[in-house]
C-alpha cells in the first residue's frame, strides 16, 4: 500500500506577496530590468553619439523631453531601492568580519557601505561641476 505525500499548496502567482522578506526580495529582482534597460539606454546613447551630431543631439533632446524625464526617474527610484536593499543584504553574505578581535556589526558594515555610495556620488558630482 502506497501513500500520497502532503503536498502544501502554494499560489502560483502570488506566493511572494505573503511575507514581507519574500516581497523585498522578488521586488529587488525586479528593479534589475529597469536597471538593465537605463544601461541600454546610455548604449543607444553611445551608438547615437557615433553616428554624428545630429543623431547625438536629437538622442539628448528625447532624453530631456517630459517622457525621457520621466522614464529617468522612475528608472532611478528603483535604481535607489535596488541599490538600498543589496546594502542591507550585504552583512549576510559576506563572511565574519573582526577589528581588533572584536566583531563587525552588521550595521557598520551597512554604514561603510552608505558612506561608500555618498563619497562616491561626490566625487562624481564635483568631477561634473555641479558641487
Amino acid at each position: 500500500m502506497s501513500r500520497r505525500p502532503y503536498v502544501r499548496e502554494v499560489p502560483r502567482f502570488t506566493w511572494w506577496l505573503k511575507k514581507k522578506f519574500y516581497t523585498e526580495y522578488m521586488m529587488r529582482e525586479a528593479t534589475c530590468i529597469a536597471v538593465a534597460l537605463y544601461s541600454a539606454l546610455l548604449i543607444i546613447g553611445l551608438i547615437r553619439l557615433s553616428e554624428g551630431q545630429a543623431e547625438y543631439t536629437a538622442y539628448l533632446e528625447a532624453m530631456q523631453s517630459p517622457l525621457g524625464l520621466i522614464l529617468q526617474l522612475i528608472i532611478l527610484a528603483f535604481a535607489v531601492y535596488h541599490t538600498i536593499t543589496w546594502f542591507k543584504l550585504a552583512p549576510k553574505g559576506m563572511p565574519p568580519m573582526r577589528f581588533k578581535d572584536e566583531k563587525v556589526q552588521p550595521k557598520a558594515i551597512v554604514a561603510a557601505h552608505y558612506a561608500g555610495w555618498v563619497g562616491v556620488s561626490l566625487v562624481i558630482l564635483l568631477f561634473v561641476g555641479l558641487v
